[in-house]
């Protein structure tokens, strides 16, 4: 593996602390897609299915997220390095809740649930990435819910966004 696509991984937040042997055993067992995507492009769609991990490598994403209700949207930029709802992986509710547009063209990295589930998982590093990233969001997402909204209608709006 070539050194620079290494370093790239070892930014990505479930990939930090492997040895250049456990990922280059990896990159051997597992099939990576790479995929160079054009402004514009639908990368995941609300509600739809998550059957693999997606990882931003370079480029910019819009994430768009809809209200249940559909009386409002949400549109935010997400940069790279990211990965997309690792969160929405496993569960009872497997699908995406937001919308990723490709800004400017992007770099991303595929992987599907069941190399996940069969070979990633079999690293202790990676698993004690994946448990502290999802940890992470959940004590945000239960934050959020904690916090008051003080302040006139304006301040609460802006705190929202």
């Amino acid at each position: 593996m070539e050194q620079s696509m290494f370093d790239t991984l070892l930014e990505l937040p479930l990939f930090q602390g492997l040895g250049k042997n456990d990922l280059t055993r990896i990159v051997e067992e597992v099939r990576f897609d790479f995929v160079k995507c054009e402004q514009g492009q639908v990368i995941a769609s609300q509600d739809s299915p998550c059957n693999q991990l997606i990882f931003l490598l370079k480029g910019s994403l819009t994430r768009h997220t809809q209200s249940s209700d559909r009386t409002y949207s949400f549109s935010e930029r997400i940069s790279a390095p990211a990965v997309l709802q690792p969160e929405s992986l496993y569960g009872l509710y497997r699908q995406y809740t937001h919308s990723y547009t490709v800004r400017s063209s992007a770099q991303l990295i595929k992987i599907d649930k069941s190399a996940i589930n069969n070979t990633f998982i079999n690293y202790e590093v990676f698993r004690l990435n994946l448990i502290n990233l999802l940890s992470t969001r959940i004590i945000r997402g239960e934050r959020i819910l904690w916090d008051t909204a003080s302040g006139n209608t304006e301040q609460r709006i802006i705190r929202f966004i």
